[in-house]
């Protein structure tokens, strides 16, 4: 705190009514307009005076708590006035002293002292005074304005230091934590696998970490000062300077061509960011010419096992035409004899009136193999047909195809009791036929596998999803156990004998081929004597999307 030094005056110790009215006046004008009087502290051994310097003060709006001896000074130190008023000639410790002690104490060491004094006017006490911490020295005779306005002056020095030295704290935390933030993106800045190089306004570098160091196979001291510029070709710079500022405006990534001293050419990705304020820019590189390599030779395998996969999918496909045809051949060559042998087993047993039963089981044997073979041969004729031909895409109102169905299997249930559960179903865009194949094929698997039961109960169902139909048919037949579902729907698999039901194991394949070609799911659940549920769906396909083919593999 700068020290105030006062000569002169006119009043000693004279009492209070000596003083001017128009002073006392001033000094209460200029106390500070706070919620509590500043407090005071006088120290001075001279009752006579302490009492009038005490008036003159309390007359100016403040506090004043007084002492007469050094002792008392430093015991009232301790309560923390917000100024003391301290007398150089003390009985007990000289005043000088008990500044000293006081400026010493870390607690009581911001509070101003003014000391007073009628005895020692010379400079060398003022200075010893002054040395000792002293903010101001007064000496008698003073008046009370210059008292009240050198305490004000004195306080609101103290006021200033308190918020100099509260700012101080401020930046000196605010330089603490820039430091440390500075520490952590140094730490950040050296250690980052990546290179990162700072440059300012004109493009030369400033700054710049160990990996550009390795990027640009140059000595960190040597990159700064220099510019991108000095590591790019002629046909390059104009394209990579124009592309760092796009980067710097959108943010987007960058790539170019570095070539090193050695002669070595890297291919770099960069993204650029900048500091407005500071005018510098932070580019952050990579070294990719090993991941544009690999992503080359993947674009070179991808493209050789495309080539491979249309010239094996081409081969599939032939090999398919070639046993579809073969299928078609033999279904449709082996059709001819199998009625032959049907045909003639039948006139043979016409012929046969009086030979033994035995033989007539023979014959019939006979007959009846040539004709499960026969029907076996058409069902492989249609399934070889079903594959190769193309789908006719039309809206099917399901409702008017199941009715038709229902009553195509109705006829063959030799008037067997069957309780039908139908929904009210959606209109689909597929192939009507192949869909009515399907359909037949299910239902005429649930009157089938029922003829056991007295009541046969039969439900068709439908769910719709966001993307597709599910449809299902269910029944309280015979059932199955779901260790086979995947056996279900493959061609020949029947999981249960000749004798007990009929049929050639190609029923539920038809429906799986037809709904796959439809680009739906099959799929069964069942349980043994309890029935069985048998689920496909069907996307919701568009008229356009069915307009853009006539047919599907």
């Amino acid at each position: 705190m700068a020290p105030i030094d006062v000569d002169g005056g006119l009043c000693g110790s004279l009492p209070p009514d000596r003083m001017t009215q128009a002073g006392i006046q001033r000094s209460r004008d200029d106390v500070p307009k706070t919620d509590a009087p500043l407090t005071i502290a006088y120290v001075d051994d001279s009752d006579p005076q302490r009492y009038a310097i005490s008036r003159m003060l309390s007359a100016a709006g403040f506090h004043v708590k007084q002492a007469a001896t050094g002792q008392q000074g430093l015991d009232l130190a301790q309560e923390l006035p917000d100024l003391m008023l301290l007398d150089v000639q003390l009985p007990d410790i000289n005043g000088i002293e008990v500044c000293r002690r006081i400026k010493s104490d870390a607690r009581t060491c911001e509070i101003p002292i003014l000391q007073v004094s009628a005895a020692f006017t010379d400079p060398e006490h003022k200075a010893a005074a002054l040395e000792s911490g002293a903010d101001g020295y007064l000496t008698f005779p003073f008046n009370s304005v210059e008292l009240v306005a050198i305490v004000r002056a004195l306080m609101r020095t103290k006021r200033a230091q308190a918020e100099l030295k509260e700012r101080y704290t401020e930046l000196q935390a605010a330089h603490e934590a820039l430091a440390e933030r500075e520490k952590q993106f140094r730490a950040v800045f050296d250690n980052a696998m990546d290179a990162m190089i700072i440059w300012d306004d004109r493009g030369r570098f400033t700054a710049a970490n160990p990996a550009a160091s390795e990027l640009f196979a140059v000595p960190r001291e040597r990159l700064v000062g220099a510019t991108i510029e000095d590591f790019l070709s002629f046909k390059d710079r104009e394209e990579v300077a124009g592309s760092l500022r796009a980067s710097e405006i959108s943010g987007r990534r960058g790539e170019f061509e570095l070539r090193k001293p050695n002669g070595g050419v890297r291919q770099i990705e960069y993204t650029a960011t900048v500091d407005f304020q500071a005018h510098r820019h932070l580019s952050i590189m990579r070294d990719i010419t090993a991941r544009k390599a690999a992503e080359a030779e993947v674009r070179k395998l991808n493209a050789e096992l495309e080539r491979r996969v249309e010239q094996r999918t081409a081969q599939l496909q032939e090999a398919n035409q070639e046993l579809e045809a073969f299928s078609y051949s033999v279904s449709h060559d082996l059709r001819a004899p199998f009625r032959h042998i049907s045909g003639f087993s039948d006139l043979l047993l016409r012929h046969l009136t009086n030979t033994d039963e035995t033989t007539r089981h023979y014959v019939r044997t006979i007959a009846e193999s040539a004709q499960y073979a026969g029907a076996l041969v058409d069902n492989l004729l249609a399934f070889s047909r079903m594959s190769r031909s193309q789908l006719r895409w039309i809206p099917v109102d399901m409702n008017l195809l199941l009715k038709e169905v229902v009553r195509d299997v109705m006829r063959e249930a030799n008037g067997r009791v069957i309780h039908w559960t139908l929904p009210d179903l959606p209109i689909v865009f597929a192939d009507g036929a192949m869909l009515k194949l399907a359909m037949r094929n299910l239902l005429a698997n649930a009157v089938k596998y029922t003829r056991h039961k007295a009541e046969a109960d039969v439900e068709v169902g439908v769910r719709e999803h966001a993307n597709e139909w599910e449809f299902w048919v269910k029944d309280n037949g015979v059932g199955f156990d779901e260790k086979y579902a995947d056996k279900l729907f493959g061609v020949f698999q029947r999981l249960h004998r000749m004798e007990e039901f009929e049929g050639t194991g190609i029923g539920l394949a038809s429906v799986r081929r037809i709904v796959q070609r439809h680009g739906g799911r099959v799929w069964a659940e069942g349980v043994v004597d309890e029935g069985a549920a048998f689920y496909f769906t069907l996307p919701k396909v568009q008229e356009d999307a069915m307009e853009e083919s006539d047919g599907r593999a």
